[in-house]
């Protein structure tokens, strides 16, 4: 940039230097300004009449300083000098409210600071034409203003000058007849010139333009204030043919974006840089940083980097450091995802140079130096930053605003990258309770539901809405927004994404409708994950087979392997410790080779645990995590995979309806199930007739060998279909269904279709998504290892039975490992050493969260046997889990109530360590045929697809004697009679979920 020749002496008519006579008595102030603008024009061009006043430009030194509380307070104070009438307030109050909309902005109070935002805004439309009457030079001089101290980061490309805009202008003021300065009033008659600084107003709506559209981001341009806006500034109020023209541009550039012409406001922007067509002038900075941002979001990193460089260059010049702070920031930013190598270059010289300008922009640089050098993995220098960082916020309020909150970030990711994990977890914790009120997204999602809910727009723009605000963080937005990113998958939203579903049907979508259902379900177990699953999204990325990755995640798995070698080479040599233990016996026995394999054991423990903290540093880094478990739900994709005579049902249970959805290689239908209650009622008349009255109460012989429960569960059936099509059931061999809240409680298996069970019509599988209905790539393994834990199903149980029915497994099962105990393997590593699991006990234990409770039920203080545990590497449980005694709300036939997630998570969470087939009770029996059951199952496993081979199973498993003495949970009769197990309560409760394919495992 091309500086004119300095004069001797700096120019001081800056606004935030000026100064003010101390003669001037505060009794009198009121008085002397009424009479000034009573006064000629050049009598009111003094400073203490000129408004915004000296009090409001004294402000920013606690902007400036970082006290973002103290400077929202000290803005709030200065309005109350200002201009009010009878008609409200007057132009000067755009300041007002936008500087305290950027205080409260920087301290994170998003939403407040949108209404001071929208108050500033409010007020330019019912004053925009006030440029047009104020007495402007008629051109631009060559300011004399000298830098006080020479920029040293960069050198401008842009060959300009800059240009004298007069702090102080005045106004032909007429508006007013009565008028109030602070409390004092007075009238004031006829047309009056009142000196204002211009461009101080025209900065703040420009300002207040530029931070509304950053917080309600796609939002905004559906809001009834930005076509206002729109409207106002297109008819362009300032004086023809004039520089004032340019802040015109700037605002107009601004609210073109807003509403999605990003070709219209770059083409504006462009033009506002200069005014006269030569001049660089106050508001320069902020065009070109706005410039920045377009060139960001359109994906031209190089061309952001030039804009946000040139920003800073001219922020610098008028002493901006806001907005010095802001480009360099944002600089930072387009330099990684622009995929350079190597430090940003201008924030250490930058950071040196604000040192004696603006304490909250010297934190704000070293924070951007260590998130920098963090990135880059130079923890010594990063954690240098955040000590010089830590220094300058000393004793500020920034230090508890989003400067702070990086600052914490930042802390977190250095601790993971130490190896610290519980320090990492402690940082994370503050900065994302920080990040919760301070989410520019969250906010615009709550914006959004507002206006769906309030049908204020078409369905159409609502809908548009939703999509926007509902989407899985992007690449981008992990790019740019980590932390937000990470707080937004953490954060329940699923009534908005209820009210996008009604909408979507409003609009007679169903298909995409069905996709949103699954996006709740995703959302419903996601959110119940530690980081929102974003590790568990990195462990499949990194850990699981290659047939198991979509191709995009593979080829993001091989960017971040390039990244993180370390990584890799554990990854190898858990890999080869896994392979030894799989030759070596189950349980380690107590000679020498059993202590070499508990040091394997011990080895592939901390390896993982190093692999662990490694994946938190991760998932930290702005690195893109696609859902690769429960993956976005698309029906074409689903169609495509689908097999010709497939069926999938799948359910949604709202309290308006349940809507069921059927989906069929060639078709899609959709129906309403009007009264959700009759369904749940007769759902439990259903559950009662089957047998389950309360846990483990008895049940009646009469009951077992009677068919009371075939009417309500004919009533059901009647429910759940007499609004479907009456091709439903045409060509279907093979059943998937997809349950939602109490519907996870009914055997579907038990409903009729023309007089016969549903069972024994289709091979019936579950599955907790749709995502997962037609499986994933992995190829089909024979499971060679089987762990099995025996304890009671029931208390009470004879010791003889157990062993009798191990004994039967052993002869059905090859590779049968009993395990001790209690077991001397922590359970996330025996799992990840063996094919199957089968607990032959009472799962009835629950923990404080959904995957607390603990499938290997042995020492319930073991660190390693709960369902979260297994989430942590090594990557890989059991490809098959059978649960034959795990409790659900069926038991008590949903008496106490119950929604299903018990069995929902429960579910989602074993699928998410890599299992496949799951066969799990909705009640427990406790029947010692459970064993021949689960042996039968298990063996055919081997060669049938897990549908086929549960439909067969309950065949043979029906006909098999029943001896109502052994049974725990029935009434023995007086007079034995002969009975066969064909009673839905010995296998009703059973579900099969499954993620392979349909076809058979073995041909």
């Amino acid at each position: 940039m091309q500086i004119m020749k300095p004069r001797a002496v700096s120019d001081t008519s800056h606004p935030v230097r000026l100064s003010i006579s101390k003669r001037l008595l505060a009794s009198t102030l009121i008085l002397v300004t009424m009479l000034l603008m009573m006064a000629s024009s050049s009598e009111a061009q003094t400073e203490s009449a000129t408004v915004p006043k000296r009090d409001y430009f004294l402000s920013f030194s606690f902007l400036y300083d970082g006290d973002f509380d103290r400077g929202a307070r000290a803005f709030r104070s200065a309005a109350r000098s200002g201009i009010r009438s009878t008609e409200g307030r007057w132009i000067d109050s755009i300041c007002y409210a936008t500087m305290m909309g950027e205080c409260m902005y920087r301290m994170g109070e998003v939403g407040l600071a949108l209404e001071q935002y929208e108050t500033a805004l409010k007020l330019f439309l019912l004053h925009q034409n006030w440029m047009r009457q104020v007495d402007f030079p008629a051109v631009i001089e060559p300011s004399r203003r000298t830098l006080r101290r020479p920029i040293t980061w960069g050198t401008s490309q842009r060959q300009t000058l800059m240009g004298h805009v007069p702090d102080t202008v005045s106004i032909t003021q007429g508006l007013f007849r009565t008028l109030q300065i602070g409390k004092q009033t007075g009238i004031v008659a006829g047309q009056q010139l009142f000196p204002i600084h211009a461009k101080e107003i025209a900065r703040c709506t420009a300002l207040a333009l530029r931070r509304r559209r950053e917080i309600m981001g796609p939002v905004c341009r559906y809001s009834p204030l930005t076509i206002q806006l729109l409207d106002a500034l297109g008819r362009r109020p300032a004086l023809p043919n004039h520089w004032t023209q340019s802040w015109i541009d700037l605002q107009l550039g601004i609210v073109l974006a807003s509403v999605g012409k990003e070709k219209e406001a770059v083409a504006m922007l462009q033009r506002s840089m200069l005014m006269s067509g030569r001049f660089d002038h106050e508001l320069t900075p902020m065009a070109l940083l706005e410039l920045g941002n377009l060139a960001l979001e359109q994906n031209k990193y190089d061309e952001a980097g030039v804009f946000f460089v040139e920003a800073s260059i001219s922020a610098a010049v008028f002493e901006q450091y806001d907005i010095v702070e802001e480009a360099l920031t944002w600089g930072l930013k387009a330099h990684l995802a622009g995929g350079k190598q190597g430090f940003y270059a201008p924030l250490p010289l930058a950071a040196q140079w604000s040192r004696t300008t603006s304490r909250m922009l010297e934190a704000a640089l070293y924070v951007a130096a260590a998130e920098n050098y963090a990135i880059l993995g130079n923890v010594a220098d990063a954690n240098l930053n955040v000590q010089r960082a830590q220094q300058a916020m000393r004793r500020r309020e920034m230090s508890q605003g989003n400067l702070g909150a990086r600052l914490v970030y930042t802390s977190a990711l250095l601790q993971f990258q130490q190896g610290n994990l519980t320090a990492g977890r402690k940082f994370l914790v503050q900065a994302l309770a920080h990040q919760r009120k301070a989410s520019a997204r969250l906010l615009q999602l709550k914006l959004a539901d507002v206006i769906g809910v309030a049908g204020t727009t078409t369905d159409r723009v609502a809908s548009e809405l939703y999509a926007a605000t509902l989407k899985d963080p992007t690449e981008k937005d992990w790019l740019l927004q980590p932390c937000d990113s990470l707080n937004y998958l953490m954060t329940l939203h699923e009534q908005p994404l209820q009210h996008w579903f009604q909408i979507l049907l409003q609009r007679k979508e169903p298909e995409r409708a069905f996709e949103v259902v699954d996006q709740i379900r995703r959302h419903r177990f996601t959110s119940n994950l530690a980081l929102g699953g974003r590790l568990l999204a990195l462990r499949w990325m990194m850990e699981a087979p290659q047939d198991a990755l979509a191709e995009e995640v593979w080829v993001q798995r091989k960017v971040l392997e390039k990244k993180y070698p370390k990584f890799v080479a554990h990854s190898i040599d858990a890999r080869a410790i896994r392979g030894k233990l799989a030759q070596l016996p189950l349980i380690p026995g107590e000679d020498d080779a059993g202590r070499d394999q508990l040091e394997l054991l011990k080895r592939l423990h901390e390896l993982s645990g190093v692999q662990e903290v490694m994946l938190h540093e991760m998932a930290l880094k702005p690195h893109v995590t696609e859902a690769t478990f429960l993956p976005v739900c698309d029906v074409n994709h689903l169609q495509e995979n689908l097999a010709a005579d497939e069926l999938v049902l799948s359910f949604y249970v709202t309290p308006q309806g349940i809507h069921a959805f059927a989906l069929r290689k060639t078709h899609f239908d959709h129906w309403v199930i009007e009264s959700p209650r009759k369904v749940q009622s007769e759902l439990r008349n259903g559950l009662r007739e089957i047998g389950n009255i309360e846990r483990d109460a008895p049940i009646d012989f009469n009951k077992v060998i009677g068919e009371s429960w075939k009417e309500p569960m004919t009533k059901l059936s009647g429910q759940l279909f007499q609004e479907a099509p009456g091709n439903l059931w045409a060509g279907v061999k093979r059943l998937i269904i997809v349950p939602d809240g109490f519907l996870w409680y009914l055997p579907f298996e038990t409903l009729q279709v023309d007089g016969t069970l549903l069972l024994g019509k289709y091979p019936i599988r579950y599955v907790p998504t749709l995502s997962l209905a037609v499986g994933d790539g992995r190829k089909f393994k024979p499971p060679a290892r089987t762990a099995v834990i025996e304890t009671e199903m029931m208390a009470g149980e004879s010791e003889e039975t157990g062993v009798e029915g191990i004994d039967h497994l052993k002869q059905r099962i090859a590779g049968l490992t009993q395990l001790p105990l209690p077991h001397v393997v922590p359970g996330n590593l025996l799992v990840a050493n063996c094919n199957r699991l089968i607990v032959m006990s009472d799962l009835i234990g629950r923990g404080r969260g959904p995957f607390q409770w603990i499938p290997i039920v042995q020492d319930r203080a073991r660190k390693g046997d709960t369902l979260d545990s297994w989430f942590a590497l090594p990557w890989g449980a059991c490809d098959q889990v059978i649960l034959p005694a795990f409790h659900t709300s069926a038991e008590d036939a949903i008496r106490r109530g119950g929604n299903g997630n018990e069995v929902f998570l429960s579910v989602c969470g074993l699928l998410a360590t890599g299992t496949r087939t799951i066969l799990i009770s909705r009640w427990r029996t406790g029947s010692p045929l459970t064993y021949p059951l689960v042996g039968e199952f298990s063996d055919r496993l081997t060669r049938q697809a897990p549908d086929q081979a549960w439909q067969d199973t309950v065949k043979w498993f029906s006909r098999l004697p029943l001896d109502p003495a052994k049974e725990p949970r029935v009434k023995a009769p007086q007079v034995v009679i002969p009975v066969t197990a064909q009673h839905p309560f010995f296998w009703a409760g059973y579900m099969v979920i499954d993620t392979q394919r349909s076809e058979p495992a073995v041909p």
